[in-house]
């Protein structure tokens, strides 16, 4: 199970996704960021940071 937390990316927001893949946990994430952050996608450079703290459980 993969595993990303916004805190992982130094944010204070509580939300964790956990996912059987890579391309599921960003679809998750990409969903929460538009929802609570006014995100439009995940920029490469952002998600390129996010995979490199990526859990493993």
């Amino acid at each position: 199970m993969k595993v990303l937390s916004c805190s992982d990316m130094g944010s204070e927001c509580s939300f964790e996704a956990r996912a059987e893949t890579e391309e599921e946990l960003k679809k998750l994430v990409a969903e929460h960021g538009k929802a609570v952050h006014n995100m439009e996608g995940i920029p490469d450079e952002l998600w390129e940071k996010a995979k490199a703290v990526i859990r493993e459980e």
